[in-house]
């Protein structure tokens, strides 16, 4: 094996391990500047249920990195995708370049509109559909780590419901699946949104609905912008 046919498979992993440094110095500069902005946004999240407690000395600190963290890496998703896509897009021809730009943003605003459904209505319903079922004797005294991970788990459910049409319209035009292919699967991806809604939420029909109605109209307009983007491949 000479070094003609060795060169291109390590300029693939150099470009790779560069790319990932990046990736990981923008998540960790994001993660800093928002962990200033933890007031602010626990605050925000906190509005469903109005106050929460701790109850170990370091458990806040640790919830306020948590925040952090996150907050980070969903300003990150774009430059994800962006980075991903550059990575292979020296295997296309065309209009690949014109394209990353143009999927970036389609990943940004999937971004924002997950995280404003989520925020604005799927934790508030649940929340207050969860909380309906205390009464005189049962009080809820919720933490602020398990206040965080049921809000956090429920937001990255809506981020991935929403990231869904991008997806299949990025493997569509890599040509990993064809529209017709989704189409026809169609009954079977609905079953498969509904356990996979199951899954991402919590243990009740409400929000499980809430997930699930949402993902199957993504996969239709994701069906839409696939066929749309096989026309001008």
């Amino acid at each position: 094996m000479n070094a003609e046919t060795d060169m291109p498979f390590w300029e693939h992993v150099e470009e790779l391990r560069r790319r990932c440094v990046v990736l990981l110095g923008g998540w960790l500069a994001l993660s800093i500047g928002c962990y200033f902005c933890t007031d602010w946004m626990l605050e925000t999240i906190l509005k469903p249920v109005g106050e929460v407690i701790f109850i170990y000395p370091a458990e806040a600190f640790v919830a306020r990195l948590k925040l952090a963290c996150w907050a980070g890496f969903v300003l990150s998703v774009p430059l994800i995708f962006v980075h991903a896509f550059w990575f292979v897009q020296r295997e296309l021809q065309g209009r690949a370049r014109a394209a990353v730009i143009k999927w970036g943003l389609f990943s940004f605003v999937g971004c924002v509109m997950g995280i404003i459904f989520g925020h604005m209505l799927l934790v508030p319903y649940t929340i207050g559909f969860l909380l309906g079922f205390g009464s005189e004797i049962l009080k809820p005294m919720i933490t602020v780590q398990q206040y965080l991970e049921f809000y956090l788990s429920l937001i990255a459910a809506s981020l991935f419901i929403f990231e869904l049409p991008l997806a299949m319209v990025m493997l569509t035009y890599l040509r990993v699946f064809e529209p017709q292919r989704l189409s026809c699967y169609r009954r079977h991806a609905y079953v498969g949104i509904f356990i996979l809604a199951a899954v991402l939420s919590p243990p009740d029909v409400v929000t499980q609905l809430i997930l699930a109605i949402p993902l199957c109209g993504l996969y239709e307009v994701g069906l839409v912008c696939a066929y749309s983007v096989k026309r001008h491949r």
